[in-house]
């Protein structure tokens, strides 16, 4: 993470009872830009870095809950030479992943849902941080 400088926000498909929970990728994505970019990393649509927000929602009508795992990730995408075909691919390597469940009530589950984000974009920040701050001590110590 230590040499990610920008990043673009993009998110997965969201299910159908994650309409119905309530939940919005428009809603979502925007916040996570905004905490990243209060966080210190640049936004740029060019960049091979992108952070990917996942909500797999499931909702029980009958037990009046829903109950979603949410992931963000961190991903890069890459080039390599693949030897068994013979020539150069590219894919996203996973650089950072954090993920865990919520379970609430349809009226709760938007607003647990952006706290929950947010926690989790907290998380990748302070571990960006940290891989840069220590990235620099090992630089220093070097020299």
């Amino acid at each position: 993470l230590a040499q990610v400088a920008a990043v673009r926000v993009t998110a997965s498909q969201i299910t159908p009872d994650g309409i119905s929970c309530g939940l919005s990728l428009k809603d979502v994505t925007p916040k996570i830009e905004h905490d990243v970019r209060t966080g210190g990393v640049r936004m740029s649509a060019d960049t091979k870095v992108v952070v990917t927000v996942s909500l797999l929602t499931t909702h029980d009508k009958i037990r009046g809950i829903c109950a979603t795992a949410t992931m963000l990730g961190v991903y890069e995408l890459v080039s390599y030479f693949d030897a068994k075909e013979g020539w150069t691919r590219s894919g996203y390597v996973v650089l950072w992943q954090r993920g865990n469940q919520l379970i609430s009530t349809p009226a709760d589950h938007p607003d647990a849902i952006d706290r929950r984000v947010a926690l989790l974009t907290g998380k990748f920040l302070d571990s960006w941080r940290l891989d840069r701050e220590q990235t620099e001590i090992i630089a220093k110590s070097k020299n």
